[in-house]
């Protein structure tokens, strides 16, 4: 917590300079207040949740997926401090291969897995610094907020016997944090080019069913959530 504290410390001062600077060289030049878009991009899934050693219980064996953002929104009520919103979602797939081996490295035989995704969808609102230059606006986010969770449906099959055991999917929830920092490129008076890479982080607990051999008694699982997002999309400049 305390090298947040330093990082926004620093960044207060940088704002208060360049503010400074830019009315010292006589700068007046309007800057709009807010902005309302919508980004897309990869995600990447780090930490337990990308891990794939059977081991480890909490690995996640979750591979590169989407993030989608239908409202980006952000207001400053002062020159380079406001608030944030964001309403966006995000799916990644399961490395299913990688399950299969472990099954047959664990019990002998070959395997086939198969699975849907893992889906995440929810809101995250708080502040943000940003730091306006001529044509360019970089920002600096710390947002928290709630998620959905979705764990994905496994079917495991053991292809010489031809047995499969289903798990179904679950649904859970979990309050969430997004770090994250980005530019808007103002390509006119009204329109804005976004490029952001944030870390976002959830612990969502979800109530799995065992499979059908066992009773379908169940589980209690914590399963922690970690990704990288490099997001690009557009801005509407207003206020």
């Amino acid at each position: 917590m305390r090298y947040l504290l330093v990082c926004f410390l620093l960044l207060f001062s940088s704002c208060m300079y360049a503010q400074k600077s830019n009315e010292t060289a006589g700068e007046k030049q309007k800057q709009r207040k807010g902005y309302l878009g919508v980004y897309f991009g990869p995600s990447f899934p780090v930490g337990n949740f990308g891990d794939r050693e059977w081991t480890n219980q909490q690995a996640g064996f979750a591979r590169q997926g989407f993030q989608l953002s239908v409202i980006d929104f952000g207001i400053k009520f002062v020159p380079n401090f406001g608030i944030s919103a964001t309403i966006k979602g995000s799916s990644l797939r399961m490395d299913v291969q990688e399950l299969a081996d472990n099954y047959a490295q664990e019990y002998g035989g070959q395997f086939t897995v198969s699975s849907s995704r893992w889906g995440f969808g929810g809101f995250h609102v708080g502040p943000f610094v940003s730091i306006p230059l001529k044509n360019l606006d970089i920002d600096f986010r710390f947002l928290t907020g709630f998620i959905i969770a979705v764990s994905p449906k496994q079917t495991v099959t053991q292809n010489n016997t031809g047995q499969s055991e289903t798990r179904e999917s679950e649904v859970g929830s979990s309050i969430s944090i997004s770090l994250g920092t980005g530019v808007r490129y103002h390509v006119s008076p009204r329109m804005s080019i976004m490029a952001h890479v944030e870390y976002q982080r959830a612990r969502p607990t979800f109530i799995l069913q065992n499979y059908q051999g066992n009773g379908n008694q169940g589980t209690t699982v914590y399963q922690n959530v970690a990704t990288v997002n490099t997001l690009l999309g557009l801005a509407l400049r207003i206020f």
